[in-house]
């Protein structure tokens, strides 16, 4: 008896033996295949279940004329649209669809990520890639995807490559059956936190707090990945309020450092209207790996080594007007209760008296950047005390719960 229905996304011109390979595990595992053919030059080396045709009329085109586009990162983004929409259908009229495996190089993992966003958190997905070398943040952008490194190529069947492959089979088959899907969409005292190690303390005392109160905290590691991860899950409804203590995401965006989330980093609360508290955490250092991997631009700057794979460059003055005009212009787009709440003793634990970072005046600096141009339905509270004080994540979790009573969420 066949249980799950399994979909296999995989480029039938280039990967036909490898899709066999799979199709042929996940039988013997009692689920069903489906293939699903995302190639768009060759001919196909095995009968798929689901037409390359069909997913490039899906996204409104017709695969001979993808098929001569010049344009190859125009026709992947077609055939990802449609793509995208064929998964979206399935997983609206199948009960039986309980899990996606894609095989891909560079483009073919493009392709299958990008389409594989349309599936909620908790839905089963694996990606065997060739391309899992360097930042693989592109290929997740807010979604549980697996990623699993094929380490030969995926240009016919060898001893590894089958080991990996049938290791992928037995994943997906596993989560297809045990996998749970995370019932949030009605938890609405769900709270997004923001968290880095040099905010730690902060954000422990936060959270102990608003769980006192009934809420339930989320807290997001600030390390890139993690700030999109939260931008997404609220766009989606999932929180009903943020207290983003650490941003210094935003520092990595505006100066080039590893930790970015890109630029649509505190937006989503902005757009939906929901309580937040903005705290400038950690927002003085721009993150980068080890000490050679610096830029030469920052050669000559405060650095300190948080980690063998983690070094520290301390923003300047000027830096710090930036990133305060950047956050304040951020923030008066918010279209719900918003405070911005300051810690005056310093904003991580490397930011205060007899701390590497302690430097008043660039802080100052990005505080009176705030003031100048923040607008006047966001409003700004100082607290004369160091971020990772209790006292300081008392009167934050405080101010926030009187948006929260303003918003009516509470």
């Amino acid at each position: 008896m066949l249980h799950s229905t399994i979909a296999i996304i995989s480029s039938l011109d280039t990967k036909g033996e490898e899709t066999e390979f799979i199709v042929k595990k996940i039988r013997e595992y009692e689920h069903k295949p489906l293939v699903i053919d995302t190639g768009f030059r060759g001919l196909p080396m095995i009968k798929p279940d689901i037409k390359r045709e069909e997913v490039a009329k899906a996204a409104g085109s017709e695969i001979e004329v993808l098929s001569a586009l010049d344009d190859r990162a125009q026709a992947i983004s077609t055939m990802s649209r449609g793509l995208s929409l064929i998964l979206t259908r399935l997983y609206g009229d199948r009960r039986d669809f309980r899990g996606v495996l894609a095989l891909g190089g560079g483009c073919g993992t493009a392709l299958a990520t990008e389409a594989m966003q349309v599936l909620p958190l908790g839905f089963p997905k694996v990606m065997v890639s060739t391309a899992l070398n360097g930042d693989v943040s592109g290929f997740l952008k807010g979604r549980d995807i697996i990623l699993y490194p094929s380490i030969t190529d995926i240009a016919g069947l060898n001893p590894i490559l089958c080991s990996v492959l049938a290791n992928a089979s037995a994943i997906i088959c596993s989560l297809a059956e045990k996998a749970v899907m995370p019932s949030l969409k009605g938890k609405k005292k769900l709270i997004a936190l923001t968290m880095f190690g040099i905010t730690t303390p902060c954000v422990n005392e936060v959270k102990k707090i608003l769980e006192s109160k009934g809420f339930t905290p989320l807290v997001f590691h600030a390390n890139g990945a993690g700030g999109r991860i939260m931008e997404e899950l609220i766009r989606s409804g999932y929180v009903a309020g943020v207290m983003d203590i650490t941003t210094t995401e935003l520092t990595d965006d505006l100066m080039g450092g590893i930790r970015s989330a890109g630029p649509g980093r505190l937006s989503a609360a902005a757009d939906k209207g929901l309580p937040q508290i903005v705290c400038p955490g950690a927002i003085e250092v721009i993150n980068f790996g080890p000490e050679m991997t610096i830029p030469p631009l920052y050669k000559d700057r405060l650095t300190y080594r948080h980690t063998a794979n983690a070094t520290l460059v301390r923003i300047n003055k000027e830096e710090s007007a930036q990133l305060g005009r950047l956050m304040a212009e951020k923030l008066n787009a918010s279209t719900g209760p918003t405070s911005i709440i300051i810690p005056l003793g310093g904003f991580s634990e490397y930011d205060k008296p007899g701390r590497p970072f302690y430097d008043k005046e660039s802080d100052l600096a990005f505080i009176e950047a705030l003031e100048k141009y923040l607008e006047g339905h966001i409003k700004l509270v100082k607290i004369d005390t160091h971020i990772n004080d209790p006292i300081f994540a008392q009167k934050a979790t405080e101010c926030f719960l009187k948006l929260m009573e303003e918003a009516g969420k509470s």
